[in-house]
């Protein structure tokens, strides 16, 4: 499951890092420029974050699954720690880069603390080869699970996009007339 979840998501997140200008043209065509150019720039940064924090996630809930949930938090304190120290040691100079940064590093950490903790665990899984079905079958499964998260999305999406053409305020009222829908 940890490996089907990670070459999943690398393949799922190649066009972020191949076309992110393309990806924000569509989302946010009426973006300006300069943050056009921003908002790709660190879509890259970002969906190496997606990938490193849905490992982690896999990797805690198997961690928590043969640990019988022994140590709760241990992961997220490594996170929250690591993640707020980079962050305040390099936002002076990096801005809005630094809690970039500071999240990768802080899931890097967490992801590389739940590895280290599952390979010396010892449990039936280590040192086994992996089957094909074991990578494709997970996702198969998942199917229905994706296309219904991708359908919740896309109303969101396509509000955002129409609202990126619209004069200043009309977003707010745009949202107030969803509430109250």
């Amino acid at each position: 499951t940890c490996l089907s979840s990670f070459v999943w998501s690398l393949l799922l997140l190649i066009p972020v890092w191949i076309v992110p200008e393309v990806l924000v043209g569509l989302a946010a065509p009426s973006l300006p420029e300069g943050t056009a150019r921003l908002t790709a720039a660190l879509m890259g940064w970002l969906a190496l974050y997606v990938l490193l924090l849905n490992m982690v996630y896999v990797l805690s809930a198997a961690f928590h699954a043969l640990n019988h949930f022994r140590v709760p938090a241990a992961s997220e304190l490594v996170f929250n720690l690591t993640a707020l120290g980079v962050f305040v040691t390099l936002v002076s100079r990096w801005e809005v880069r630094a809690l970039v940064i500071g999240n990768l590093v802080g899931i890097a950490a967490c992801g590389l603390l739940l590895v280290f903790a599952l390979l010396k665990a010892k449990s039936e899984w280590r040192g086994g080869m992996v089957q094909s079905g074991e990578v494709f079958n997970p996702l198969l499964a998942s199917l229905p699970i994706a296309a219904y998260y991708l359908c919740s999305q896309f109303p969101g999406i396509l509000a955002n996009y129409f609202a990126g053409g619209l004069t200043e305020g009309s977003i707010a009222a745009l949202s107030y007339a969803k509430t109250l829908l």
